[in-house]
Parts: C-alpha cells; sequence; structure tokens
C-alpha cells in the first residue's frame, strides 16, 4: 500500500505498465514512453525469439543479483509457480476481514493509477 500512496500524486506524471503488459508485448511499453516523453526509442519485434532473450538476460541478472540461485518467486517474468503462488496469497488475504479490506483497498488505488484516472 505505502507504495501505491507514494507514487499515486505523481502518478500522471511518470509511466505507469502493467507487470502482464510489460512482460507480454515489450513494445507497449517503449511505445507508451515515446508518446508521453515524445522520444524516438526503438521498438522491438514482440515475437518468440525477442521474449526468449528477454527472459534469458532477465534470468540472469536475478542469477546475478541474488548471487548465483534463480528463484522463480523473485525473478522479473511470468511464470505458473509465481500465479500459484500469488492465487494462494490472495486466497489467505481473503480469509481475515482486516487483511481484505486492506487488499480491497490497495486493488482499488492500483487500479485507478493504472487507468490514469484522477486521484
Amino acid at each position: 500500500m505505502t507504495f501505491y500512496l507514494y507514487i499515486a500524486p505523481v502518478h500522471n506524471k511518470i509511466t505507469i505498465c502493467k507487470f502482464e503488459d510489460v512482460t507480454s508485448d515489450f513494445s507497449l511499453t517503449i511505445n507508451q514512453l515515446n508518446n508521453k516523453y515524445n522520444t524516438q526509442f526503438k521498438s522491438p519485434k514482440n515475437d518468440d525469439n525477442a521474449r526468449k532473450l528477454v527472459t534469458e538476460k532477465v534470468e540472469v541478472m536475478e542469477i546475478d543479483h541474488s548471487g548465483g540461485e534463480l528463484s522463480e518467486l523473485k525473478v522479473a517474468k511470468p511464470s505458473k509457480q509465481r500465479s500459484k503462488s500469488k492465487q494462494a496469497l490472495i486466497n489467505k488475504l481473503h480469509d481475515d476481514k482486516h487483511n481484505l479490506k486492506l487488499y480491497r483497498e490497495c486493488e482499488s488505488l492500483y487500479n485507478k493509477i493504472v487507468s490514469k484516472i484522477e486521484i
């Protein structure tokens, strides 16, 4: 929640992209930056080969950062293990009324930010 509270006041001044968008369509993020800031960064091809190259680079960066270990729960890429873990956490949050309330507040603020709604 703290992260979203800090970026909420400036969300219209920065480019915010959903994790799912960034990891599935690299050109989308580059195009948003180019449009918002009138830049001309080259947008990569969005094909299987490009995704494979980026995934490999992200994995190498995680291995370097973590000291030699690749954790599917920490590496910045989608995975079945990550999705299962996320869903288990959401289910756990739903079991506690206080946590559920906070989760819904976070989700609402996140949705407003990524939808560019005035906060």
